[in-house]
């Protein structure tokens, strides 16, 4: 290979590097979260080989790739200013992500701006949990970790199911009010009577 196809493939390779999108952080400029469907900008401006400095586009229509199955899913709120990491894919996804159609790609460009997906993820150097897994929202904190399960809120916590079922010691700092019937080793608490008993400074006997 002579020094001017050596400088011809080096110009051939800078150019193809300055068009081939791969990852880049981003940012959310709006969000649709009846489809999972974000409006995005890249944080990082795009340098090419010649310094020049590019404007990174806005991307529309970008599927925001959310930790879950057929059955099961964990989503999250995302608004405006939230962090991720925009992946772009090799080729062609336009109606993959308009409609889950992973029929014949519309076209062959490679690595496109467009061509994109968004994983929700956080830097911006804030501190990580030391103790467990830890699913926070807000002031809302559950922590799993080797010592137990951590539930912290300071508004309230609600738990809705036709059955509840505890096993273990149970320590409850504060007041108790029941709504509905309340059973003591299968006496019922509010309608339970003392037999054998009068009137006057004497205690009554164990519940039946």
């Amino acid at each position: 290979m002579n020094e001017n196809n050596g400088e011809l493939l080096k110009r051939t390779m800078r150019k193809v590097y300055e068009t081939m999108r791969v990852a880049m952080p981003a940012v959310i400029e709006s969000y649709d979260a009846t489809k999972s469907l974000a409006t995005v900008k890249i944080t990082i401006p795009h340098v090419r080989d010649d310094e020049e400095v590019l404007d990174v586009p806005i991307i529309s229509a970008v599927p925001v790739m959310w930790l879950s199955t057929l059955t099961t899913r964990i989503t999250f709120p995302l608004k405006r200013g939230d962090w991720g990491l925009l992946i772009h894919c090799d080729g062609d996804i336009g109606k993959w992500a308009l409609d889950m159609d992973a029929s014949t790609p519309q076209s062959k460009r490679r690595h496109a701006w467009t061509d994109a997906v968004f994983l929700p993820q956080m830097h911006g150097l804030q501190p990580s949990s030391l103790t467990g897994l830890e699913l926070k929202y807000g002031s809302n904190t559950v922590t799993l970790s080797e010592a137990g399960v951590t539930v912290t809120s300071p508004l309230a916590v609600n738990v809705t199911a036709p059955s509840i079922a505890l096993t273990g010691n149970t320590t409850i700092a504060g007041n108790l009010i029941v709504t509905g019937t309340s059973t003591l080793a299968g006496i019922p608490f509010a309608t339970h009577k003392h037999g054998g008993v009068q009137t006057g400074a004497g205690l009554t006997g164990n519940p039946q």
